[in-house]
């Protein structure tokens, strides 16, 4: 019974002090609710990331600039014409290409720099614009090569492989110099006699040059002397006249030479800021209100620097600041129209005739001028072109019944290439617009604002009055050039001819144009009844085209 009741007592106590176990079901409970977790968000990412759009993409699809350790590498789509890329000062314009690398020094790439590009669209007017800014690269991932001059400048990014480099340059160095020096030795050894009996003749000489050389500074030092104590008391007695005489003269003028100082110092000083202020304050309820008017002449800083200007008041306290910070230098063009053009390319016709038969009868054929009319030719008549007559050079025109010359009758004519009319403008002036940020800080109130500034004009934002009054720009051959444009796209018009000329813009749009003379020369007679001519014209479309003349 004792027993009995003492196994009952450790049971009862066993059970008080029972723990939790970890059994296999709540092992797999744990691992599985993580899991669900996990792949719940990953499946919830892309949904929620849909509906936020990506404000930083670029509207042009396929435009990508990749930062390299090269520099940067463009790639951009087949509509592309042309794309420019400047990375800080280092600019470059590129032909449309699927991949372009543009490479840059390794100085720029050891910092952080930004790259800015424009792709030209054949399709848009405008360009897209992309920048990417790319992170510095370490010294030793610019280290492309093994066994090359960069690796021995830093052997700290390949310590083995520089130690190794350098020994194998060195070695073959110290060989080669040995092997030099002991080459020179072995030819030298045997004029060695010659060499010491010169040696010793010359030890000879130099030793009576120096005991002449003390003989005759000797001399000279006894000589000099002399001549020094006499020149050094002459020195001084007219040291001490001019002396004397520079003190009268200095007695005599210093008083108008310091009246004249004051006059033309203040006539030759340049002014480099004009500022006039003035200013009402008043207090009310404890409160100064102050109403200030300044008005200040400054030069404005490159693009990017800003301009600040203090507002303080009759004490010196800073009430606030105005930061003009420049953006862009526009210059606008004040076109004036040279002509109204047309694309154009002339063909040619031309009509044999034997002697007395149709037009070529008399001395018609000589009398043939550009604006004759030739009934053989009279369906080109209202073309616009030139007409001519050549007479054969023969004595029998084949199947000719006489004996003269026959006649060979041509027109040469323009014939439109396409129904755009161009106009070919030029630039007498140009207007300068200045593009700046405007920002007025006071106390904790800021406000920015941009405003485009004209020369001579003002402008007014925020209480404050701006005029820009002189802009100087280096010459620039570029804005004498005449332009062509077709209303959407802009070229340099570099050597276009002007043979066909339209009076007005109606005219030009009618082909009811007038062509010159000197359109065409050389007209000559070849095979058969055929009349060639060298001819100038116009493609104006290809010019529009061509990426060295058209303008962003």
């Amino acid at each position: 019974m004792d027993k009995q009741n003492n196994i009952g007592k450790e049971n009862t106590r066993g059970a008080g002090s029972k723990h939790r176990m970890t059994t296999r079901s709540k092992v797999t409970v744990a691992a599985v609710i993580p899991l669900v977790l996990f792949l719940t968000l990953s499946i919830l990412s892309p949904v929620y990331a849909s509906i936020f759009e990506c404000t930083d993409c670029s509207k042009c699809q396929g435009c990508i600039v990749h930062c390299n350790k090269f520099g940067v590498k463009i790639l951009a789509p087949e509509r592309i014409s042309k794309v420019q890329i400047c990375c800080s000062d280092h600019c470059h314009l590129f032909p449309g290409q699927p991949e372009t690398d543009h490479i840059l020094p390794k100085e720029m790439l050891l910092d952080k720099y930004e790259c800015k590009a424009n792709f030209w669209d054949t399709n848009k007017e405008n360009p897209y614009d992309v920048s990417v800014q790319c992170s510095a690269f370490h010294p030793c991932q610019l280290i492309d090569c093994n066994f090359c001059f960069d690796l021995l400048l830093n052997p700290s990014c390949k310590p083995k492989t520089a130690a190794f480099v350098a020994c194998s340059i060195l070695f073959p160095l110290l060989v080669l110099f040995s092997c030099i020096c002991g080459a020179m030795q072995r030819i030298f050894r045997p004029f060695g006699f010659i060499l010491k009996f010169f040696n010793k003749l010359l030890r000879r000489q130099r030793v009576h040059a120096k005991i002449i050389k003390r003989e005759i500074i000797g001399k000279g030092k006894a000589a000099a002397k002399k001549i020094t104590t006499n020149a050094s008391k002459e020195v001084k007695r007219k040291t001490r006249e001019f002396r004397q005489a520079s003190l009268s003269r200095l007695a005599r003028y210093g008083i108008l030479a310091i009246l004249f100082s004051l006059t033309i110092f203040p006539a030759n000083s340049d002014t480099v800021s004009v500022i006039s202020q003035s200013e009402s304050c008043r207090v009310k309820n404890g409160t100064r209100h102050c109403h200030i008017t300044s008005s200040t002449t400054l030069s404005l800083l490159p693009a990017g620097q800003p301009n600040n200007l203090l507002i303080k008041d009759k004490r010196g306290e800073v009430l606030g600041a105005v930061t003009l910070t420049l953006r862009s230098l526009n210059l606008v063009c004040n076109p004036k129209t040279i002509a109204y053009l047309r694309s154009y390319q002339i063909n040619t016709r031309s009509v044999w005739r034997c002697p007395t038969s149709g037009s070529c009868s008399g001395n018609f054929c000589s009398r043939v001028g550009p604006k004759t009319h030739i009934p053989e030719l009279a369906e080109l008549t209202n073309n616009v072109g030139n007409s001519g007559c050549i007479e054969s050079s023969a004595v029998w025109s084949e199947g000719c019944g006489l004996p003269t010359a026959s006649c060979y009758f041509y027109r040469w004519y323009a014939v439109p290439m396409s129904f755009d009319v161009y106009e070919l403008f030029e630039c007498p002036t140009w207007d300068f617009h200045i593009n700046s940020v405007l920002r007025l800080t006071v106390n904790d109130y800021s406000k920015e604002e941009s405003v485009t500034l004209i020369p001579g004009w003002t402008q007014h934002s925020n209480n404050i009055s701006l005029t820009p009054i002189a802009i100087s720009n280096p010459p620039a051959p570029i804005l004498g050039t005449p332009f062509l444009t077709h209303g959407f796209s802009v070229a340099l018009a570099k050597n276009v001819p002007l043979d066909l000329k339209c009076p007005d813009l109606a005219s030009a749009r009618g082909f009811g144009c007038n062509i010159s003379e000197e359109a065409c020369r050389e007209c000559r007679l070849i095979s058969g009844d055929t009349v060639t001519c060298q001819c100038r014209e116009l493609d104006a479309e290809a010019m529009l085209a061509d990426p060295e003349l058209r303008l962003p």
